[in-house]
């Protein structure tokens, strides 16, 4: 028997559950879930597997706002931070060794870019073999791009102040 780890929240939801859900839901999905966060698990298309899990837990304990098994409206994603713009792919070895999937994997980066979001392909050899540096890795990477992107948003707000301002001043010399 897997030895019973308590959560007080949820993984998805951060509401409170009760060790009887947390231990249900650690049994069945090896995540603490809530009851309603356990029905969304069962309704999944496809189910996140252990590395995606465990990567998603580390995120999230690690202060993370994360999702697990994102749509996005044309694809899910294993993991996806809204705050630094990023998609998180856990893969198997098959996604570098089928050329079909990774083709694949080449225009799911080329469309989520589009839409502003990079993409992180993370093997789950990565997550096996050496788990606190692929973790600490992919912290520092999340933690870097929404700081890039605080900066831009700072950088094009100032501009926005600056072309007010110029207008402003214009229309007084009129």
């Amino acid at each position: 028997m897997r030895p019973l780890i308590y959560n007080e929240h949820c993984c998805k939801c951060s509401r409170g559950i009760t060790f009887s859900e947390n231990d249900y839901s650690i049994n069945h999905f090896q995540l603490p879930l809530c009851i309603k966060c356990q029905h969304w698990y069962r309704g999944l298309e496809n189910e996140p597997t252990l590395y995606a899990k465990k990567l998603f837990l580390s995120l999230r304990e690690k202060g993370f706002r994360v999702m697990l098994e994102y749509n996005d409206g044309s694809k899910t994603i294993d993991i996806c931070s809204e705050d630094s713009m990023i998609h998180i792919e856990v893969d198997g070895e098959h996604h570098s060794t089928k050329t079909k999937q990774a083709i694949s994997d080449l225009w799911r980066t080329y469309f989520s870019l589009k839409k502003g979001y990079y993409t992180l392909h993370v093997p789950n050899l990565a997550i096996k073999e050496e788990f606190e540096q692929t973790a600490r890795a992919i912290s520092n990477i999340l933690i870097e791009r929404k700081r890039q992107r605080q900066s831009k948003n700072e950088a094009s707000s100032y501009s926005f102040q600056d072309r007010l301002i110029n207008a402003f001043v214009r229309q007084l010399k009129i």
